[in-house]
This record gives structure tokens, sequence and C-alpha cells, in this order.
């Protein structure tokens, strides 16, 4: 069963601010940062061991925090474009 748009805005709402309520807001975004780290950090070293290459902890670190930010300059780059699709079609 599928619900409407506006019922799974509200019911996200809800529990975002349930979960903020009754935990440590900082300890579920560094959890959450951590967690997205890693990812990009295990997509780092696949794509460095599929060109044959061997890296550091540093340089892993490294361009995790690069592929997080290239990840969020896409995510921006795809809002805005939405927002410039939605405003030409006014």
């Amino acid at each position: 069963m599928s619900l409407p748009p506006t019922v799974q805005s509200l019911a996200g709402r809800y529990g975002g601010l349930r979960l903020h309520a009754t935990t440590d807001s900082a300890l579920v975004a560094a959890r959450a940062r951590a967690g997205i780290l890693t990812k990009f950090a295990r997509e780092a070293v696949a794509e460095a061991e599929g060109r044959g290459e061997s890296l550091t902890a540093v340089e892993i670190d490294r361009r995790a925090r690069f592929a997080r930010r290239a990840h969020m300059a896409r995510l921006a780059l795809r809002s805005a474009q939405a927002r410039a699709t939605k405003k030409a079609a006014r």
C-alpha cells in the first residue's frame, strides 16, 4: 500500500521530531556521518583495487571525503535543476 506524498511527508516529519526528542541529536548525526564516510571509503578502495592501486589509510580517508563532497554537489545540482524545471512549468 502506497501512501500519498503528503502523508509520507507528515510521517517522516513526525519520525524525525520523535527521534530528536528522545535521543542525542549530535550522536545520531555523528553515526550518520561515520556511516556515509565508511560507504565512500569502501567505494574508494574498490575503485583503486580495480585500477591495481594500493591506498594508505590517509589516502582512503581523503578520497572518501572528496567522494562525499562530490555526492553532495551532485545532490545540489539535481535540486537546482528540479527547481528550475518546476519554475519553468509555471
